[in-house]
């Protein structure tokens, strides 16, 4: 069989039909045929991405040669695609990149952003600039007062060229652009490559949570595109990567229910997890944020008066004290992947070539506060949750986990820097009935002191302490939740 597979010029698209047709080589029968051009928006580059008449901007053109027969199948950036229905189908896609966006900002203006408190940010994405306005100013180190914005087209490397050349401090983009170019193989990627690792190390990058940041519908994703009816559509098919496919399907679902595009003041993501499906949405409403997270679970449970819950009142730093222990030499350390803020101790400032990680966005927050620059987080889906840097670092980088003295087995090195008292009784245990476990080992200080809350309802995050639950109790009695105030709402409803 011989297909005629077409993709914008790009190098980026260029690269992902490579990709595609790679994988169908190696499956399939079929000798294949790569068309490259440019779509209308990429010859028009006045026109404002922004509006909704755009719908289909950089895909109308393939889609014509679809449906006349000239080819067999497109490779797109499935965000781009419209999410009307059409007499074309995608049949499938391939394993989905991380679908967050990544902040650049030059390191010759760090000085300037932290004296001015401004920062201008190159972005033609209204959910990028609605998102960073609510947002960015508590995740950057030391506030910001002002977050301006520029608009920006082009491919990958001329957008990065050109932020390197304008007067803005900095880039949001889409994180799997940058892990696609940066892993390419092919010796044609090999100069475009270079530049980009480059543009980089002139950088400092923050991974945006997409807790606050959830991405457009689809981003991350290929779509291989094809004519219904057609022989191939069935092939294909066969060939698909349904969880990650279902999962993007969900997200375009979405976006059209809510009546929105690519470029609108959405984010959506359904994200897999062994444990349930996290979802994320935030949405601009009337010039409101209106956002909500969200994890469905197999397991079920019944609502139940606040009188049943432990802990009841303020909330988990009521049954323990933290201390924190004498300073340590942090230094030597590549990456610091904190467990929580008081785990980095007060008196250490780390260098901006140390990598910083937190457990999830409030610990992110109070680092910030402290004018410490943080790269990323957990998104408090526990130190198990992929942290997708193998681009953005090299492959001998290694991460140290600042934890409390009785911290968990970890797969990063540990290192105490505080202590921690558990401040809890028999009797305040005594009559619960539903139980949220915020370490595993407070889970097990609980079950010696009353070993009858076994029989109890057990809730928790989706990291270590789920594993040692799972140790005591059928899994079926166990809940996984995204955090401690979620769970009071949770239980309550």
């Amino acid at each position: 069989m011989h297909l005629k597979m077409a993709a914008r010029k790009s190098d980026l698209a260029r690269m992902q039909l490579q990709t595609v047709a790679s994988f169908l080589k190696e499956k399939l029968d079929v000798e294949v045929e790569l068309i490259y051009r440019e779509s209308f928006g990429d010859q028009n580059l006045d026109i404002n991405l922004a509006g909704s008449e755009n719908k289909g901007l950089f895909t109308q053109d393939f889609y014509e040669s679809l449906v006349q027969k000239k080819i067999d199948l497109v490779v797109h950036s499935w965000k781009d695609l419209p999410i009307e229905d059409r007499e074309t189908r995608i049949v499938m896609t391939l394993p989905r990149e991380d679908c967050r966006d990544v902040l650049l900002v030059k390191k010759n203006n760090l000085d300037k952003i932290a004296k001015s408190k401004k920062i201008e940010i190159l972005t033609s994405s209204p959910r990028r600039e609605f998102f960073l306005q609510n947002h960015l100013a508590e995740l950057y180190p030391g506030g910001l007062d002002q977050i301006a914005f520029q608009p920006i087209r082009g491919n990958i490397p001329t957008r990065l060229t050109k932020m390197l050349k304008s007067s803005s401090d900095g880039l949001v983009i889409a994180k799997a652009a940058l892990d696609r170019m940066l892993s390419a193989e092919a010796e044609e990627f090999v100069s475009v490559k270079k530049e980009i690792s480059e543009t980089l190390e002139h950088c400092q990058w923050m991974v945006l949570p997409l807790s606050l940041f959830p991405s457009a519908a689809a981003q991350g994703a290929l779509a291989v595109e094809v004519l219904k009816g057609t022989l191939i559509e069935k092939k294909l098919e066969e060939l698909n990567f349904k969880s990650d496919f279902n999962s993007v399907a969900q997200e375009r679902a979405k976006l059209k229910k809510m009546g929105g595009g690519c470029h609108s003041r959405l984010g959506v993501n359904y994200l897999p997890r062994p444990y349930g499906t996290v979802h994320y949405f935030s949405q601009e409403e009337n010039g409101k944020l209106v956002a909500y997270s969200e994890l469905h679970s197999k397991n079920k449970y019944k609502s139940v008066d606040q009188e049943a819950t432990w802990p009841q009142k303020g909330s988990v730093n009521s049954v323990r004290t933290l201390r924190a222990m004498n300073s340590l030499n942090l230094e030597s350390h590549a990456g610091l992947w904190v467990a929580r803020s008081l785990a980095l101790p007060e008196n250490y400032q780390p260098s901006l070539s140390q990598k910083i990680w937190t457990s999830g966005v409030m610990s992110w927050k109070k680092l910030a506060q402290r004018g410490i620059w943080v790269n990323g987080c957990s998104d408090s889906l526990g130190e198990k949750e992929d942290m997708r840097l193998n681009h953005l670092l090299s492959p001998s980088f290694s991460w140290t986990k600042l934890t409390h003295s009785k911290g968990v087995e970890s797969q990063h090195k540990l290192l105490a820097t505080y202590d921690v008292d558990w401040n809890f009784s028999i009797e305040s245990l005594k009559e619960k009935t539903h139980f949220f476990w915020m370490s595993g080992r407070l889970f097990e200080a609980a079950i010696k002191l009353c070993p009858e809350i076994i029989k109890g309802t057990h809730f928790c995050g989706p990291g270590h302490t789920y594993d040692i639950l799972k140790k005591y109790i059928p899994t079926e009695k166990i809940h996984v939740t995204l955090g401690f105030d979620l769970w009071k709402k949770e239980v309550s409803q």
